[in-house]
């Protein structure tokens, strides 16, 4: 291969095609070598181990009463009601800014409102405040010539979320590997109208409940995010509703559930791990034999394999200790919600500091969405300020998210175990393939984490 050409593919993989999220910009020197950050956090999860072992026995009561009511019914209404409006007017501008405005990503407000926004600020509020999604999501709306008519399920159970999957992967694809495109404001404006297009086609052939269980990969993944979220939101008010034991009594409906959730783990982490000088190394070394759009193909599916092959194995010897690997398949769903606090704080943990960041260009694009020169509030000479939390807030907090997060999905597999094996000697054998996978899962984080500041 000419030095040419492997120059080019390690400039493909370190040039990150949207803001990149978890990298902050600057150099910055850790004030201790990774490996002891590393071995702090995996030392923490392990004493966090040895605690729940020798603390007492965890009464496992029944369902878990309805929360303390924070807020009335009319009220929250009424701020669903102001939320749902604000939805769908800002998905109306998205459409009409991403279709008409001036195409320059950092010019037009579409790829603002949906990257960031939408998909991180939204992500964000559903970890605190579950069950808002479904009442302001604006692919839902009541439209006259969808009929809406009920149906069965239309997959078998195990790929109930199949469909949900497959999409996700779609965007995040779209969002990471298409060659800027997904920064494109026409692009964003004409995939919101197809998908907008799409849903109604499956309500109108199913009806909306499949169409929410198999398709609407948002409200899955907004719902996933909010399994332990502090805050509950119905027709009946706002409510506290935070309960470990809860989500721990709960299991993934489907396989296909499963898998999502390991997907949005494994693919956060491949958006990490595609900007560190192995990756760039692994595409050289490939380059001269695999096409580079396959080779792309193949270490996009790579990561979420690793993580699914990971979590598998790790239930498998949890089958094996209970004495009866027939339940496999039904502890991988048992087991699944363990993993959510984990996801959480991967995502957070990337793409917090874009939020924070790139959030402010809002100010300055608020005066002229359209890229036309306007400068209707006087505010589009804003400057962003980068330095707004400094590298080392940012890798702090990153560290602590993560090793919080993995204490947090710890916790909750003990409490899972706990119920299946009342043995205390065999739930101590069965927790130890959990812990080996949260060690992984915790230094695999942060060494992904820590590239941007030691290289």
């Amino acid at each position: 291969m000419s030095v040419f050409l492997r120059l080019a593919v390690i400039a493909a993989a370190l040039t990150p095609f949207s803001v990149s999220a978890h990298a902050f910009g600057v150099q910055y020197t850790l004030p201790i070598p990774v490996s002891l950050y590393i071995f702090g956090g995996s030392a923490a999860l392990v004493l966090s181990f040895v605690v729940l072992l020798f603390a007492p026995p965890l009464r496992s009561g029944g369902a878990v009463a309805e929360g303390r009511l924070i807020l009335g019914a009319r009220a929250t209404q009424t701020l669903i009601m102001g939320l749902r409006s604000l939805m769908l007017i800002t998905t109306l501008a998205v459409v009409v800014i991403g279709l008409f405005g001036d195409q320059s990503p950092t010019n037009n407000f579409a790829p603002l409102a949906f990257w960031v926004y939408f998909l991180l600020g939204f992500a964000y509020l559903s970890v605190f405040v579950q069950g808002l999604w479904e009442r302001v999501n604006p692919f839902a709306l009541p439209i006259p010539f969808v009929r809406h008519r009920p149906a069965d399920s239309i997959l078998p159970e195990w790929a109930n979320h199949l469909p949900a999957l497959i999409l996700y992967l779609l965007l995040i694809w779209f969002e990471l590997l298409s060659g800027g495109a997904g920064a494109v404001p026409s692009f964003i404006a004409l995939g919101l109208i197809s998908y907008w297009i799409f849903s109604w086609g499956v309500i109108d052939r199913y009806g909306k409940e499949v169409w929410s269980e198999h398709f609407e990969f948002f409200g899955i993944f907004f719902r996933t995010l909010g399994l332990l979220a502090p805050f509950s939101v119905n027709e009946g008010g706002t409510r506290m509703t935070f309960s470990f034991e809860s989500v721990a009594r709960r299991e993934a409906p489907s396989i296909g559930l499963v898998v999502f959730i390991v997907s949005v783990l494994a693919l956060t982490a491949f958006d990490g791990f595609r900007e560190t000088a192995p990756y760039a190394h692994v595409l050289v070394y490939f380059a001269s034999l695999i096409p580079f759009s396959l080779l792309q193909i193949l270490s996009f599916t790579a990561m979420p394999l690793l993580f699914c092959g990971t979590y598998a194995l790790c239930i498998f010897f949890v089958a094996w200790i209970r004495g009866s690997t027939k339940e496999f398949w039904t502890l991988l769903r048992t087991y699944a919600y363990s993993l959510v606090p984990i996801a959480i704080v991967y995502h957070f943990a990337h793409y917090f500091t874009l939020l924070i960041v790139q959030g402010q260009s809002v100010v300055s694009i608020i005066s002229d969405p359209l890229g036309r020169g306007w400068n209707i509030f006087g505010t589009r000479e804003y400057a962003v300020n980068p330095g707004v939390i400094g590298a080392d807030t940012v890798w702090h907090v990153q560290l602590v998210v993560i090793v919080v997060g993995h204490i947090v999905a710890l916790y909750l597999s003990h409490l899972i175990t706990e119920r299946l094996i009342p043995d205390k000697r065999r739930v101590i054998l069965a927790e130890l393939p959990l812990l080996a996978v949260m060690v992984f899962y915790t230094a695999f984080g942060l060494w992904i984490l820590s590239r941007p500041f030691a290289l």
